[in-house]
């Protein structure tokens, strides 16, 4: 998976109160797949000259999970902008928390403090991706190490990149609605049915004799950086989880453990209280009538049909008001 590093972490910004903030949390959990560790290399002037690869590929850790959760703010200042038009950096994340598949248990949980995310939309060839990155720049009591199998060269943890890659297929929803986090009319992170790709970035900074970066014209200079990547297939959504998939499924708010039809809709959907229902009666009746169409094809038991039919007759739709009476 080819990486964009992102150098500009929160200290280089100042931030600008907001007014409110829109809460949304994003959630991804993946199997593990495989890891790229590289050595970066300098001139004298401060110039990356190449990168030694020390790993690639599938090698051998403790767990085989990752996850996040990272708390963001989609009202969040723009804190940056990139030469490329489509991404674009905001002062949005509030903290998050890192499951890696590594340590003595298989796995270990990184907390990692405020910081930015960046956002990318782009095509790759017909293929919409979604890309949020989730950066952290850890303070030196922060700092973590990290030791590594086969003789590699353990690592100091010092700042956190999780990127989240949505390649979306066909139509699906993307996991953005544009680069700029505002622009999201809801406040949840949904992924389109695709591949989803999460790749964390645990980074060493290059540092001077007094223990500081090495900063010259040219940025900031990295010692290494482990990826740790992971990937899974996405081959449908269904909102509602009955079975049902978006785009297949006419009724896509089917309650909590309602059995639906071939279309996606429940019995109590089918017959829902509307302006089409003139009376408590006819409620009722159409109920009977579609239960008994669920019957007959096998979806639900006698007892279940009554069950439904007794919940409608219950309803007090279609019933007319009670007025209150006037004394004389």
């Amino acid at each position: 998976m080819k990486k964009f590093v992102a150098l500009l972490f929160i200290s280089a910004f100042a931030s600008t109160v907001v007014a409110e903030d829109r809460i949304a949390v994003l959630k991804v959990d993946v199997p593990y797949v495989n890891v790229f560790y590289q050595k970066f290399n300098y001139d004298s002037d401060g110039r990356e000259l190449d990168s030694d690869v020390l790993a690639e590929g599938p090698l051998e850790l403790s767990g085989n999970f990752i996850r996040l959760e990272a708390t963001i703010d989609l009202n969040a200042d723009l804190s940056a902008t990139y030469p490329d038009p489509a991404a674009a950096y905001f002062l949005g994340h509030q903290g998050s928390s890192l499951t890696l598949p590594i340590g003595d248990k298989g796995y270990r949980v990184i907390t990692t403090p405020s910081g930015q995310i960046q956002t990318f939309e782009r095509l790759e060839g017909s293929t919409s991706v979604d890309q949020i990155n989730v950066i952290s720049d850890l303070q030196p009591e922060e700092f973590l190490t990290i030791e590594l199998p086969g003789g590699l060269p353990s690592l100091t943890v010092m700042a956190i990149d999780a990127q989240v890659f949505n390649r979306s297929l066909n139509d699906s929803p993307p996991l953005l609605n544009g680069i700029y986090l505002g622009e999201k009319k809801t406040n949840t992170f949904d992924f389109g049915a695709g591949r989803l790709d999460v790749g964390v970035g645990l980074i060493d900074w290059a540092l001077d004799a007094e223990g500081d970066r090495i900063c010259t014209e040219f940025g900031c200079q990295l010692d290494k950086i482990l990826w740790i990547n992971g990937r899974k297939d996405i081959l449908s959504r269904d909102e509602d989880s009955d079975g049902v998939e978006d785009a297949s499924d006419n009724c896509t708010n089917t309650a909590s453990g309602d059995v639906v039809d071939g279309s996606g809709c429940s019995v109590q959907q089918s017959c829902e209280c509307s302006s089409d229902i003139k009376n408590h009666g006819q409620l009722v009746s159409c109920t009977s009538s579609v239960a008994e169409i669920f019957v007959s094809e096998g979806l639900l038991t006698d007892a279940q049909k009554a069950e439904i039919v007794s919940e409608a007759a219950k309803s007090s739709c279609g019933k007319p008001s009670k007025g209150i009476k006037r004394k004389r």
